[in-house]
């Protein structure tokens, strides 16, 4: 791939980057309501979306040391608030990576798109919730889609998804992760926009930018993967070898969701919020910062802390196959 591309490539990550803070923009800023839930106490507190747009426009200038200050006030941000522990900003930046000029950048990036592709299509599979009722995905728009029709077209989105995370890693093959990838993402985008969905619109310039780095990653020119391994410092190995591989840990419970790429797979733990009262709250939309919760026990279990009355009690549901299978099937918490 020539470094000529680099410049354009990083503009539209940027530009998506951006535009996906700008579209969560309550998320960045200090409030009451939904709670902030902090991930280290002492962190001071104070709206971050001014100081993360402000790295990204660092990036254009001085690519290194302001996609490193992205990464840090992202970083700091979380700390303060793990609601904004969301896949879209985490990956992005990681993306901005495969914009440097340095050896193993672009081996960073396309591993990325291997294993987002690779481990969001294999936690589909492996989840039974994902498997018996992924088809509502097709059934919320079209009521009068049947039932085993839509079942069968999301099983097919997942097989296409580890479908494409494979040929992204065969020379002879490339080609075609490189249009299905590509075209998969605009899909994603025009399925989700307000034409069809109108559905969790955060996500939307991610999808955006994924088509593209898709589109240039997988190029003719571009060495195959064997190569660009045996081209690449240590340093890009060992960071490529942990995005494969940590994904496999979500469903162990070693790797957060949003670390693992368990997009739209149904096996995120479900937290229903008893209140005293008798009123029922879902622990999972949060519309008014245009992102979901993060499906993590920990941040489930936060945002109840934080908001519960005296009497409340709060059912954290496990779907993953595995830990239902070590006996973790329902977990109970009380607000005393």
């Amino acid at each position: 791939m020539s470094r000529d591309y680099l410049p354009v490539l990083r503009a539209v990550v940027i530009a998506c980057q951006a535009q996906t803070i700008a579209l969560t923009w309550p998320l960045w800023q200090v409030r009451a309501s939904p709670p902030l839930l902090p991930l280290v106490g002492f962190v001071p507190q104070f709206g971050c979306g001014v100081l993360l747009l402000a790295t990204l426009v660092v990036v254009f200038r001085f690519p290194r040391a302001g996609i490193a200050a992205h990464f840090t006030a992202l970083a700091f941000a979380i700390a303060q608030d793990e609601t904004r522990l969301q896949p879209q900003v985490l990956s992005l930046p990681l993306l901005l990576v495969a914009t440097l000029p340095g050896r193993g950048a672009r081996f960073i990036g396309l591993a990325h798109l291997v294993a987002l592709w690779l481990w969001s299509g294999l936690h589909k599979i492996l989840s039974p919730e994902y498997l018996a009722h992924g088809g509502v995905l097709l059934t919320q728009r079209f009521d009068s889609c049947p039932e085993s029709l839509a079942r069968g077209l999301a099983i097919l989105l997942a097989a296409i998804e580890i479908g494409i995370g494979v040929l992204a890693c065969l020379k002879r093959t490339r080609p075609i992760a490189r249009v299905v990838g590509a075209a998969t993402h605009l899909a994603v985008v025009v399925w989700l926009s307000p034409f069809i969905l109108d559905w969790n619109e955060s996500v939307l310039p991610w999808n955006v930018a994924l088509a593209y780095v898709a589109w240039v990653l997988l190029a003719p020119d571009v060495p195959r993967f064997s190569e660009q391994w045996r081209a690449s410092p240590g340093w890009a190995r060992a960071l490529v070898v942990v995005e494969l591989i940590a994904p496999a840990g979500y469903e162990a419970d070693l790797v957060p969701a949003p670390f693992a790429h368990a997009l739209y797979c149904m096996s995120t733990p479900h937290a229903t919020w008893l209140h005293e009262d008798g009123a029922v709250t879902h622990l999972r939309d949060l519309p008014e910062l245009s992102v979901f919760l993060p499906g993590t026990y920990h941040a489930l279990a936060a945002s109840f802390r934080a908001q519960a009355k005296p009497g409340d009690r709060l059912v954290i549901v496990e779907h993953r196959a595995l830990m239902r299978a070590m006996g973790r099937t329902e977990t109970l918490m009380m607000r005393e």
